[in-house]
């Protein structure tokens, strides 16, 4: 689980989120462009064309009204950046 504390948000002159491991603090990851339809990751999963846990994270507090947990996952899973982005998480009509 990645605790809020280890989240930076993207500023307004920025768009890229930092995303800090709580058990090893050396290790950062990047999500760049997360308000956008393609955010990407540079953690090794991501970099498959997946949606990773620290896309989630970011994604969830810039949208805290998205249901934690299974909803987020199950569409993150299920319609990834992959299959459309993260517009397709945010449109849960699709």
């Amino acid at each position: 689980m990645i605790l809020d504390v280890c989240v930076t948000l993207p500023t307004s002159n920025s768009r890229v989120a930092l995303v800090m491991s709580r058990k090893q603090l050396h290790k950062k990851y990047w999500v760049h462009n997360p308000e956008s339809k393609w955010a990407s990751c540079d953690y090794s999963y991501a970099q498959h064309g997946n949606i990773c846990k620290h896309q989630v994270k970011v994604l969830q507090l810039l949208h805290p009204k998205l249901a934690k947990g299974t909803i987020t996952c199950y569409y993150g899973a299920l319609k990834g950046t992959i299959h459309g982005g993260f517009q397709n998480v945010l449109n849960l009509t699709k």
